[in-house]
């Protein structure tokens, strides 16, 4: 029979962890929760009774500082979370949020004409936003990267066209 055994395991319990004496409370505000890519998202905290701060962005250490921002570049969902404390032993807490972080190139382009004979030709304009170089593609092949494209139809059957729009930071395809 050991009793340092049960005695230790009811030591490190969260029945012997003392309480916060100067209890706090951690939040922050964000200036959007969506955003397109390369755009800078403002975090205010509004935080009480706490004087340090760390900011994480899925779990990894971005900021110090008491309000924070932070650019976001590439397409996903981030957590951001802001842990606080005071100074007070066992006085720290913690408030997460998640941004939405969507493609900012979007692909897209208009037709001179939907239905056409053999032999005839169509004008594709681009219409993309963000876009800085481009790719046309007929049934899966790379046939310009122009930022417009004209195409004659030789057979008649059912073309596929795709443009591919490559932004600074991501691509979209319509």
């Amino acid at each position: 029979f050991f009793i340092n055994t049960a005695r230790t395991s009811l030591l490190t319990s969260e029945g012997c962890t003392e309480p916060c004496m100067n209890p706090l409370n951690v939040a922050f505000q964000a200036s959007a929760i969506t955003v397109t890519t390369g755009n800078t998202v403002s975090f205010t905290n509004i935080s009480s009774n706490a004087n340090t701060y760390e900011w994480q962005i899925n779990g990894t250490t971005f900021s110090n500082t008491t309000n924070t921002t932070y650019t976001f570049n590439q397409v996903g969902t981030y957590t951001i979370t802001l842990i606080g404390a005071n100074g007070s032993p066992f006085c720290e807490s913690e408030y997460s949020i998640e941004i939405t972080v969507e493609c900012n190139t979007v692909a897209n382009f208009s037709a001179s004409a939907d239905l056409i004979g053999v032999g005839e030709s169509v004008i594709f304009n681009n219409t993309s936003i963000n876009g800085i170089s481009y790719s046309w593609s007929v049934n899966g092949n790379q046939e310009a990267t122009s930022n417009n494209f004209n195409y004659t139809f030789n057979s008649g059957d059912i073309y596929e066209i795709c443009l591919t729009a490559q932004g600074t930071y991501c691509d979209d395809t319509y």
